[in-house]
């Protein structure tokens, strides 16, 4: 599936006709296939460069000394990455009291500041207060997930910044076990350019006579909520619903107006046009999870594990969270 290349969860890129007609001729066929392995390959791509800074931060995690000012130096330095703008923040999440014996909460995380030109991280303190962030999905996942390898969460508002991105949550593992996570986040302004790139070459590819009006291509996240619209109007920085369909604002608990893109599901009952595409959504989802729980690697006790260690996460979303991690799928 194309978009697990990226976040490794139960994504699609779809290109649909609103019309009911049949999509394009066969010739754009083929070059729809082209682009579409062009994007899988981008994306690949872009995974594997979050991926290994996320390993290298385990690596200082793992071998510096516990000196904070030091983490507050060198952590900055490898989330600047050659100034890349889409790496948003990052940080190394110890486990309790695994960093400094006297202190249960003892995070380095650091948010991308866009106004300046001098630090461009900044360290925020905040995450080192109770209740903390043990329970959170991002953290709970490093523990299960593969050693080196992202478990990506769901897309979300940065409360910070106000921009869409996705979370790449890496264990850190030493011989005494579990030690903590490291993450790196993601803005999805990028991938937006880049799909928005994507669907200006698909519909100057076509063959002439092809009728491309309603053929768009659009991402989802694992929930199958929209991350990437090809309507300008569906930026991230959009003051109207009514100008993109897939997206609502809501306001956070400091009374700030954040943009939130919609689940599929709940735009098909607004577009029943779209739902067919809605439900084959759902529909690869559940065939994921029904495919990893009659694996003969299944671990129902992982399974447990996973609800215990989250936050409020309900049981389906765990389980789909379980597929994903199951080495039995091929992801």
């Amino acid at each position: 599936m194309l978009f697990s290349l990226l976040w490794t969860v139960a994504g699609v890129a779809v290109l649909m006709d609103t019309y009911g007609k049949t999509l394009v001729e066969q010739e754009s066929r083929r070059l729809i296939e082209q682009l579409g392995n062009k994007i899988a390959a981008r994306i690949q791509a872009r995974s594997l460069q979050v991926e290994a800074l996320g390993r290298s931060l385990v690596q200082g995690a793992r071998t510096w000394p516990h000196d904070p000012e030091l983490y507050r130096r060198r952590i900055p330095m490898l989330l600047d990455f050659n100034d890349d703008r889409d790496i948003a923040g990052g940080g190394i999440w110890p486990e309790p009291y695994v960093f400094d014996g006297r202190n249960r909460l003892r995070s380095f995380f650091f948010g991308r500041d866009y106004q300046s030109t001098d630090a461009p991280f900044r360290f925020y303190n905040q995450y080192n207060r109770a209740p903390g962030y043990f329970e959170e999905e991002w953290y709970a996942m490093a523990r299960f997930s593969p050693p080196g390898k992202c478990f990506w969460s769901r897309a979300y508002t940065d409360p910070h910044s106000g921009e869409l991105m996705v979370t790449c949550s890496i264990g850190i593992h030493d011989p005494a076990g579990f030690q903590g996570a490291v993450t790196v986040d993601l803005s999805l302004a990028g991938l937006h350019a880049f799909m928005q790139s994507a669907h200006i070459d698909l519909h100057g590819d076509l063959s002439p006579g092809a009728d491309t009006r309603g053929t768009y291509m659009f991402l989802v996240d694992r929930n199958n909520r929209f991350i990437t619209f090809p309507d300008e109007a569906c930026g991230s920085h959009t003051d109207s619903e009514t100008a993109c369909p897939v997206m609502r604002r809501e306001h956070n608990q400091h009374g700030r107006s954040m943009p939130l893109y919609l689940n599929a599901g709940k735009f098909a009952r607004q577009e029943p046009a779209f739902a067919p595409i809605a439900d084959f959504l759902e529909r690869t989802n559940r065939d994921m999870i029904k495919r990893a729980e009659q694996s003969p690697t299944f671990d129902e006790n992982q399974l447990r594990a996973i609800i215990a260690n989250s936050n409020s996460l309900p049981e389906q979303e765990a389980r789909l969270i379980n597929a994903i991690l199951s080495d039995s799928l091929d992801l």
